[in-house]
């Protein structure tokens, strides 16, 4: 996979301080110079990011061997390890946390200090300038991890020692319940993916499968509060959904999903922001992305930040457009092959927000979520009538969904709990 990482733009840049006239004149003077400054330093070439499923390799800017593009870990993923805790050994997790291609001041590999880090930021509501992908059906020699980036914590609160997994301090979405609210991007007439993954949606909270999630947690202080994941009120709630007629074109940029839910909040029917919620963008068959959806990923999550609240959302891609890359059971178990695909890869960004909205929660060494450590495994599996392979019942549906790791013991990838 490989992933070009945008120059500084000056569009992108605004101050957040305000003192004085005067002041504020000669403040943005020097921070517009500074500004120029990286932008001819990160213009002269394209730089890239290129990693395999062995472990980061660090790139290099071909205009000066010197400087390594990506400065994280070198070392190399410790795939036994995932094995032996109920990982696959043909599929290894992957998690790749990449630059979007949304105008930005890119972090991932910028040398700026924590001053210059709290005077500029995006000017499209505090894009992150960074997404989570979940990566293509196989091994994905090509495939790209990058670890750590923005918002990544570099100590771990809970080691990882035994479950395999850290916290790094971060908040989760431990509200009950948390509201689901999906976009219906492009052509959905007639399709009865709408009812699949509404149902999937409706029933996922009470389900064994989401139970996982109850062994995830986040500290306030001394405070632990747990994932809820039941009771009497369901953990997760269908909020709401909303069509949208290719707003944005077939075609989309990061920026434009970002546009999409922005466009659904503020006047396609979704309402106000929802701190409690998370988006999603489940786009029709006709419907790609520019950034590597079917070459690089299926979906991916990311966040921004509007009337000081951080907007989580994702893009989950059509599998029928590339089944062997994002719906490679077929027939599947609700004879639909693109919601049968989506059912997996929505689940996965699913636990993912819950467990690491804004990039500081759950993950482990390598930068892997709990559904990445987990991805395109499924432990056992059934028949359906129509021969069709399954492995949970959620509501009165069949579903093919990936396991996710459960943070008890040594930890595992288990289907149940």
């Amino acid at each position: 996979m490989r992933t070009e990482v945008a120059p500084y733009s000056s569009a992108g840049i605004q101050v957040r301080v305000r003192p004085s006239v005067k002041m504020r004149t000669r403040a943005l003077a020097a921070l517009v110079a500074v500004a120029a400054l990286a932008t001819l330093a990160h213009q002269s070439s394209a730089q890239e990011f290129l990693f395999g499923n062995e472990g980061p390799k660090v790139m290099v800017n071909p205009t000066d061997p010197s400087i390594p593009i990506n400065p994280m870990s070198t070392a190399p993923v410790d795939t036994a390890a995932i094995v032996d805790a109920g990982g696959d050994p043909i599929s290894p997790p992957d998690a790749t946390l990449l630059p979007t291609d949304a105008t930005r001041m890119d972090r991932a590999a910028r040398k700026w200090n924590a001053t210059l880090d709290m005077l500029f930021h995006h000017n499209l509501s505090d894009f992150t300038g960074h997404k989570i992908v979940h990566r293509i059906f196989g091994n994905d020699t090509s495939g790209g991890r990058m670890v750590g980036g923005l918002n990544r914590a570099a100590t771990p609160v809970r080691s990882a020692s035994v479950s395999g997994i850290n916290y790094y301090g971060g908040p989760l979405m431990v509200q009950n319940p948390i509201n689901i609210n999906y976009i219906w991007y492009g052509n959905w007439a007639g399709n009865t993916a709408t009812t699949i993954l509404t149902n999937l949606a409706k029933n996922m909270g009470g389900s064994s499968w989401y139970h996982i999630m109850a062994t995830y947690y986040q500290l306030v202080g001394a405070t632990k509060t747990v994932v809820p994941t039941g009771g009497a009120t369901p953990a997760l709630r269908y909020a709401a959904s909303v069509n949208d007629a290719y707003s944005q074109g077939k075609s989309l940029s990061d920026a434009q999903v970002q546009t999409i839910v922005q466009r659904a909040i503020a006047g396609g029917g979704l309402g106000k922001v929802d701190p409690n919620g998370m988006y999603f963008v489940l786009a029709s068959q006709d419907v790609t992305a520019t950034s590597g959806f079917c070459t690089a990923y299926c979906a991916w999550h990311t966040y921004y930040v509007q009337q000081g609240i951080p907007v989580k959302f994702t893009f989950v891609g059509n599998g029928a457009r590339c089944p062997n890359s994002c719906a490679p059971f077929s027939p599947g178990p609700n004879n639909n092959q693109g919601a049968d695909g989506m059912a997996s890869t929505l689940s996965h960004e699913l636990v993912e927000m819950v467990s690491d909205p804004v990039f500081n929660g759950w993950y482990d060494a390598n930068g892997y979520e709990n559904a990445d450590k987990c991805a395109w495994t499924y432990g056992t599996t059934y028949r359906t009538k129509t021969n069709a392979l399954y492995n949970v019942n959620i509501g009165p549906f069949q579903y093919m969904i990936q396991r996710n790791w459960l943070n008890l013991g040594t930890g595992s990838c288990v289907s149940t709990y």
